[in-house]
């Protein structure tokens, strides 16, 4: 689906298959593919902790892991959204051989590599040069004008970044509760709200750190992630009753429908106005 929606940017494509315009009260077919994505990212946190625990890991590397993790995905998501105003002028380089190099260090830094070989120094140069690489590239980057030259910025964090603030909300919201289903289902209501107050201005003053922190403040990203959370701990627990499981989520879903039936008495029903609704 990622991938059909990219293609929709023609003449003559159905209104209902691409992204509604910022300010439209709907939703398209496309607009359904993100937001989906991040609940998908929610659904799994419950099982990958599962995985990791069955493997020994203490809940020191729990935690490592989703730091590293959650910070890996917001600076991939940084040099991604920075391919859109890059200046190839001003930097010396092509941009799309610029943004080839990017991923290029991107994977030789993340890639999987196998724990046990021979060569285990091999990968580690891999890696160093992926760093390396990412550093340069990083260091020659130059946006704007001749008169007015600019630098990386975070913008919007791009769909990787967003991921991964969603991503370290929910994991540490999973990593302190367990499966307290009623304590994360509090934290998620807490973010509606909080999208909710965001969307009314209501968190204006929280303006001077919203550069970083805005996604979580917003509310809308690390609800999306909790909600498939929610899902994912309910899943888990009714995994081999899937009668109990059906009749909940179905529940579930029937109150988050009328819930946002009801919020579109005052917000517009939008994927990219980020509305509670």
């Amino acid at each position: 689906m990622m991938l059909f929606v990219n293609d929709l940017y023609t003449p003559g494509v159905p209104e209902w298959l691409g992204h509604a315009v910022e300010n439209e009260d709907q939703l398209g077919l496309a607009d359904w593919v993100f937001p989906g994505f991040l609940f998908m990212v929610g659904l799994s946190i419950p099982f990958a902790f599962m995985a990791r625990r069955k493997l020994g890991e203490s809940g020191i590397q729990l935690l490592s892991h989703i730091l590293i993790r959650s910070l890996s995905l917001i600076l991939i998501g940084v040099f991604a959204v920075n391919i859109e105003s890059y200046n190839a002028d001003l930097t010396g380089i092509n941009k799309f051989l610029w943004a080839i190099l990017v991923y290029i260090s991107v994977f030789l830094i993340w890639n999987k590599y196998p724990n046990e070989s021979r060569y285990v120094l091999v990968f580690k140069g891999l890696k160093v040069i992926g760093i390396l690489g990412l550093l340069v590239l990083a260091a020659i980057y130059r946006s704007g004008t001749p008169e007015n030259i600019g630098w990386m910025s975070t913008s919007w964090w791009g769909i990787l970044g967003l991921i991964g603030w969603g991503y370290l909300v929910a994991a540490l919201t999973y990593f302190w509760l367990k499966d307290n289903i009623r304590a994360i289902g509090s934290v998620w209501v807490g973010f509606i709200l909080l999208n909710v107050l965001a969307q009314l201005s209501y968190t204006r003053f929280l303006n001077p750190i919203k550069p970083i922190f805005g996604v979580i403040l917003n509310g809308n990203i690390p609800s999306i992630v909790l909600a498939g959370l929610v899902i994912g701990i309910l899943l888990k627990k009714y995994r081999t009753d899937y009668k109990r499981f059906l009749s909940l989520i179905i529940s579930v879903g029937m109150v988050c429908i009328a819930t946002a039936f009801g919020l579109r008495n005052w917000f517009i029903i939008s994927k990219l106005s980020g509305t509670p609704s």
